[in-house]
């Protein structure tokens, strides 16, 4: 369980940073004339925006995959009745969440097929 808990503590750790220093985490002071959004048009590019998010999101769930039989166990310890069954449904609530406000008359941003 210690284990446990120090891979999801130092994978938080590690999120929380990135996400508190988004920008000029490479610079030790912000000047008029920065160079490095010049220089590098990359990182301000849509496609780094939209993309990084999901590859922090999927590299702390890679760094805790080798810690998952480790929570079942500890949750089979603990709850040893867990027989809950909604959550096997509860992947199609984005689904039924979609169609119900195309039929309620809500207007998405895609269209039906591409949602």
């Amino acid at each position: 369980m210690r284990l446990i808990l120090d891979k999801l503590s130092i994978t938080l750790i590690v999120l929380s940073i990135f996400l508190q220093f988004p920008g000029n985490t490479f610079c030790q002071e912000h000047k008029a004339n920065d160079t490095l959004s010049r220089n590098h048009p990359i990182w301000n590019s849509k496609a780094v925006r939209i993309i990084s998010v999901p590859i922090i999101l999927f590299s702390g769930s890679a760094g805790i995959w080798g810690v998952r039989e480790d929570v079942r166990t500890l949750r089979n310890r603990y709850l040893p009745n867990f027989r809950y069954h909604y959550d096997d449904y509860l992947q199609y609530a984005p689904v039924v969440a979609v169609l119900g406000l195309h039929a309620s008359g809500v207007k998405g941003k895609n269209k039906i097929g591409r949602a």
